[in-house]
């Protein structure tokens, strides 16, 4: 097998193995395979597509360099486990973009395995796992969370809450006392106090209102730590529906709270240019 790059507009943009030159070629050339798709897909840092479906890709074996980035991204891939040798993955179907952008330097696609020879040259895969997006793959809690955070103690009472969740666009506020998080208080929790059966004596609206924050509130929260990678807030975000998580620090101390729009704000950072 040889290294080969991709090339247009007369800059390398991806690192590929093919036994020849015929079979690199007929792996650009696939009108049904994911290079093409994937390159019409990819932005660059002009926030232009990498191929614009027109232009001419030509391949040529990769020069020494290219051939070493691509190796060490393909190590960099075993030592992650993204490519489970175990499991029978070939490294050599381990793709590189070769994207020059400062600290966003490589997207690495994905690698499949099981296919014939020919299913390989027509249906090679990957999944980006860097390039453009470098910047939010290595961004951390800390460095996107709002610091002033807004908080309520066990004593608040169900009427403060009610003003404070008019007042401000939050679904919920940390419980806090000299610095510690001791729990969570959400919308659902305050419209929780309002929940009754049939077998229940319906307290008068204003008793309710007077109750403290501590009976309503969730004391067992999912947090993060300020050095949480954004990927992780993120999955949690999406398999959790939630809108914000406290980070902790040391000592159970509040530090920020990272919420949807703070992700967000970091994807469009992402992808500007320095």
């Amino acid at each position: 097998m040889n290294t080969y790059v991709a090339i247009i507009g007369g800059k390398a943009i991806l690192a590929f193995r093919a036994e020849d030159d015929d079979q690199a070629r007929a792996m650009i050339d696939d009108q049904e395979g994911s290079m093409r798709s994937d390159l019409k897909v990819l932005l660059g840092t002009d926030g232009k597509p990498l191929w614009d479906g027109k232009s001419a890709i030509e391949t040529r074996e990769a020069t020494a360099a290219q051939h070493a980035e691509w190796k060490q991204a393909r190590d960099q891939a075993i030592s992650d486990g993204e490519i489970d040798l175990d499991a029978g993955n070939n490294p050599d179907e381990w793709n590189v973009y070769l994207l020059r952008i400062p600290l966003t330097k490589k997207v690495r696609r994905n690698h499949r395995s099981g296919r014939s020879q020919s299913e390989k040259t027509n249906k090679q895969t990957s999944t980006v796992a860097g390039g453009i997006m470098y910047r939010f793959l290595e961004g951390t809690a800390d460095q996107y969370m709002t610091r002033a955070v807004l908080t309520v103690t066990r004593q608040t009472t169900m009427r403060e809450l009610e003003a404070l969740f008019e007042k401000h666009d939050f679904n919920s506020f940390p419980v806090v006392e000299e610095g510690k998080v001791l729990g969570i208080v959400t919308k659902f929790d305050f419209l929780r106090a309002f929940a009754f059966t049939t077998g229940q004596m319906v307290p008068h609206y204003d008793e309710l209102m007077r109750r403290p924050v501590a009976e309503m509130m969730t004391e067992a929260i999912i947090h993060v730590e300020p050095a949480a990678r954004l990927t992780r807030v993120l999955q949690l975000m999406v398999s959790l529906r939630s809108r914000s998580f406290p980070v902790i620090g040391p000592d159970h101390k509040l530090v920020g709270m990272i919420s949807r729009e703070d992700v967000i704000r970091a994807l469009k950072e992402a992808t500007q240019d320095d």
